[in-house]
């Protein structure tokens, strides 16, 4: 059974360590994969009988337990269990935010540095901010009936977001206050949250009479018997926790692990908007038109998130890395929502593959090297460099990639949220109104954190219509709900963060609603128009009697689409080893994708996902699981109006869907039971399916191994000890609220491409980013009398003059000479 396992992990370090990768990444890369393999391995190998009869064992445990409770009282008592602990937690946390210690205003400091009251701290302000609000109100909405364990879980991370980031999106926008000044009004929402669920959750009152008998019960003998269920309960579900925990090892590596705790690349952009919302100035800011673009909503969350916790900004953005994993969950969620209950089993594999899953970049990169060997740790990072933006780099995986890269908006807010809402379709509450709560929070939550939730609108409003669903106009009500919510908060706000992003002239967030309508239109009339089509479409019932009907013209007709899909198939990978590498990357500038590049970027989770799909032509299955086939449709007719480069993820998604169920089936029709072959079939899908992930963590290693930071990718480059102090001085002198806070440098240091300073800034500083590059070439003027106009135009107060730029262009230009002359300086050091 561990064969596929030692297969995977020999050839994920030899591949990593032929392309001189550290071994700080190599070794753990080729413990994690074998660790996967080995967990989906032993979940698929244990047959039906086995689990249910562990199943069994822990259910009679757990009901005899039951039935030798002695007393009435200790029943209720143990009964009480769940909620006194839950208030315990949620008050704890509360008091702990509440007199949390506030350190002097730094944006970094060093993780030896944090001590253990910090992480306390750090860990209390968590659980508030994205987990214990949001569970109290799930609490309170089930509390009549149960509701799927996972789905409670991410429903309370999504509205315990929900409610911190609109406090603080409504403070700061419509009020003008500091985050850092409001700590006292997130307590007091908590507060009254914990409050409701007191009143409203009478299930977990405490009895004020227990019996003491029952009372030295439960301290003793229930004790035992929760270690024993424990123990019981973890022997059933090992192989799960394996395969969970794999993929969690892996986040850590990618992120904490490979990045020192520190941010990087978009989270810069997020993280400066952060710091204006703590020091009060993003409305000003967006009034100015200095921030008009992009949803502030994460930020807000992030700001809230960094004022409870009393740590600086980029630690505590930094240690959140795990909520990814929130992802992965809401997958899991939407798939086992979706498939049939006989393949729910495919669930596991296909979490897995939409974890690790991109394309056959691997491949192009070992047919390269074949001609162009790897010298150094130079000339391996280019080669990577060079054609990673076909795959590897730029992949069409979610959770390891570069756009979106881990911890923004879209990771952990907007893509968790889409897929539960594509889950809770299928689900059924007691009622309309929590039905319509439940979609218009979730739909509103995406909505603030990304604009690309609103493809998950368009397939949900679709679904009813496809599937013909019954009782699903709250949904449609919702999301008009949700809309208008959304557009409400834009268009009394300082700024159109939500309206901003136009197609074909009109505001997304409308065309959106206007689709909404529309298909809500075309769902109420279906029953009409079936009573008025039906008796007019008698003739159709005619086409029966066809050829094609015919067993031998279906047969001919079914081979001629195989072959003509393996013949494009096919001919796209020789188009591909055709082209030069240089107009294959000009073709996909535009963010397009040219049709041959499909198959690329797809993979061995394309090829079986299509291998599925033509199935169908000889073998029927469920309806249901054509929920992958509209996610694969919806996105590649939407995506040359958005961004085919992103969408393509999309289209992964939904062929993670048909190629899990494709293997599923062959491990469960063909190989049942034989974990010898299974663990070499799964040790080749895993292995080639992820190899291009782990190639991307190894880029990322290597841009640190050979501190290679402009030819590589943006943004890696974390500021220096002195850069930090510059940029702290910078926040603490910078009054935005005047309008003449402006910072100029030379026109290189704008480049973040070239590591420049001034890159740098917006994120670790708090000034608006384009407002920032008002006026790049105010140092380049001729005279000072230039200087000062550039200075005048761009709003600008302090000139920043790296000693690195003097000596590498070995000359001062006349402006900058004056300024080092005649300005006061305010700060200066060996760089």
């Amino acid at each position: 059974m561990i064969i596929g396992s030692v297969f995977g992990g020999l050839f994920t370090y030899t591949i990593l360590s032929y392309l001189l990768v550290s071994s700080k990444i190599t070794i753990p890369l080729s413990i994690v994969f074998p660790i996967l393999i080995f967990g989906l391995t032993k979940y698929y190998s244990r047959s039906d009988i086995d689990i249910n009869k562990l199943k069994g064992e822990y259910l009679s445990h757990s009901k005899s337990q039951k039935n030798d409770t002695p007393t009435r009282n200790a029943k209720k008592e143990t009964s009480n269990v769940p909620g006194i602990l839950f208030v315990a937690i949620f008050a704890i946390s509360i008091l702990i935010s509440s007199f949390a210690y506030q350190q002097e205003f730094h944006i970094f400091i060093n993780w030896n540095e944090i001590g253990s009251r910090d992480i306390i701290q750090l860990g209390s302000a968590i659980v508030l901010c994205f987990f214990l609000p949001g569970y109290a109100i799930v609490l309170i909405i089930t509390k009549r009936y149960r509701m799927d364990p996972i789905l409670k879980i991410l429903l309370a991370y999504l509205l315990s977001i929900l409610t911190t980031g609109l406090t603080a999106y409504v403070s700061a926008l419509f009020f003008d206050k500091a985050i850092t000044e409001s700590k006292y009004l997130f307590i007091a929402v908590y507060l009254g949250i914990l409050a409701s669920f007191l009143i409203f959750y009478p299930r977990y009152r405490m009895s004020r009479r227990p019996n003491l008998q029952a009372k030295k019960f439960f301290h003793y003998q229930t004790l035992i018997n929760t270690v024993i269920e424990f123990w019981k309960c973890l022997k059933i579900y090992t192989s799960e926790l394996l395969v969970f925990g794999s993929i969690l090892m892996l986040l850590v590596i990618a992120t904490y692990y490979l990045f020192d705790g520190t941010t990087i690349g978009d989270q810069w952009y997020h993280q400066g908007r952060a710091l204006l919302f703590m020091s009060g100035s993003f409305r000003e800011a967006a009034l100015s038109e200095a921030e008009v673009f992009y949803t502030p909503f994460q930020s807000a969350v992030l700001a809230s998130l960094t004022t409870l916790s009393g740590i600086p900004l980029v630690n505590s953005y930094a240690s959140i890395a795990f909520l990814n994993m929130t992802l992965i969950f809401a997958f899991y969620y939407f798939y086992l929502s979706w498939v049939p209950s006989t393949t729910q089993k495919a669930g596991i594999l296909a979490a897995s593959l939409f974890a690790i899953s991109a394309g056959f970049g691997w491949i192009y990169l070992l047919n390269t090297v074949t001609t162009h060997p790897i010298l150094s740790p130079h000339s391996s990072i280019e080669t990577l460099a060079k054609m990673g933006p076909l795959d590897i780099i730029s992949s069409s995986n979610f959770l390891i990639t570069t756009a979106p890269q881990f911890s923004t908006g879209l990771t952990y807010i907007a893509l968790p949220a889409g897929f539960v809402l594509l889950g809770i379709i299928r689900t059924r509450f007691h009622d309309a109104f929590t039905s319509i709560g439940i979609v218009t929070a979730v739909s509103v939550l995406g909505m603030v954190s990304h604009d690309e939730f609103y493809i998950f609108i368009i397939i949900a409003s679709l679904l009813p219509i496809v599937f013909r669903m019954e009782a699903r106009n709250y949904m449609y009500f919702g999301f008009i709900l949700a809309i208008l919510i959304v557009y409400i908060v834009d268009i009394t706000g300082p700024s159109k963060f939500f309206s901003s992003n136009e197609k074909f002239g009109f505001p997304l967030i409308l065309l959106s609603l206007s689709f909404v309508v529309i298909s809500w239109t075309f769902y109420l009339s279906i029953p009409h128009l079936r009573k008025i089509l039906q008796p007019r479409l008698t003739f159709l019932n005619k086409l029966r009697i066809l050829p094609y009907h015919h067993v031998r013209f279906r047969f001919l007709s079914q081979v001629s689409v195989v072959s003509i899909v393996a013949y494009l198939y096919l001919l796209s990978f020789i188009v591909l080893s055709q082209l030069p590498i240089e107009t294959i990357i000009d073709q996909t500038r535009e963010n397009t994708i040219p049709w041959y590049l499909y198959p690329m970027r797809m993979g061995t989770v394309g090829l079986l996902g299509l291998a599925f799909i033509l199935s169908f032509l000889f073998r029927k299955f469920e309806k249901e699981v054509f929920i992958f086939g509209i996610l694969v449709a919806i996105s590649f007719i939407t995506g040359p109006y958005y961004d085919e480069h992103r969408f393509s993820k999309y289209i992964m998604v939904g062929m993670i869907g048909f190629a899990s169920l494709i293997i599923y089936n062959i491990l469960n029709q063909r190989f049942r039971n034989k974990p010898l072959v299974n663990s070499v079939l799964l040790g080749i899908i895993i292995t080639s399916s992820g190899l291009s992930t782990l190639l991307y963590l190894g880029y990322n290693s290597l841009i640190f191994q050979t501190q290679d930071f402009i030819n590589t990718l943006a943004r890696r480059h974390f500021p220096s000890m002195s850069e930090l102090h510059l940029f702290e001085i910078l926040h603490d002198k910078i009054d935005i609220d005047s309008k003449k806070y402006n910072v100029i440098s030379f026109l290189n240091e704008y480049n973040r491409l070239e590591d420049g300073v001034m890159a740098k800034i917006p994120a670790f500083s708090g000034l608006p980013y384009d407002k920032l590059r008002q006026s790049p070439l105010a140092l380049n003027a001729s005279t000072p009398d230039a200087l000062y106009h550039h200075l005048a135009y761009s709003d600008a107060r302090y000139i920043i003059i790296p000693k690195d730029s003097i000596r590498a262009s070995g000359i001062v230009t006349e402006p900058a000479r004056f300024a080092l002359e005649y300005f006061k300086p305010i700060y200066e050091d060996d760089k």
